[in-house]
């Protein structure tokens, strides 16, 4: 039998953080994370909310019984990175 893969996608934005688990191509989680006004406040930039939105992924982790070693793949889009050209790295 094929084994389907495992991926977590995030989608970084302004004010939250979009999260997927995903089995194949089975939804199994998605979720919001919002961050209020005063939390990013606290930050001059993107880069120095790094430790908030990680806490807060790590937390969606925890929360859906998802370990780290599950996860085959991680897509990701927006927050720091600049542009690039698609592919796998």
């Amino acid at each position: 039998m094929h084994e389907q893969h495992r991926l977590l996608v995030i989608n970084v934005g302004s004010t939250s953080t979009k999260v997927a688990w995903f089995r194949g191509n089975d939804l199994l989680v998605l979720e919001t994370i919002r961050y209020s006004s005063e939390d990013l406040a606290r930050y001059s930039s993107m880069n120095e909310q790094l430790p908030l939105r990680e806490k807060a992924l790590l937390e969606f982790l925890k929360k859906n019984g998802i370990g780290l070693e599950e996860v085959d793949m991680i897509v990701s889009r927006g927050g720091l990175g600049r542009p690039s050209p698609a592919g796998a790295y």
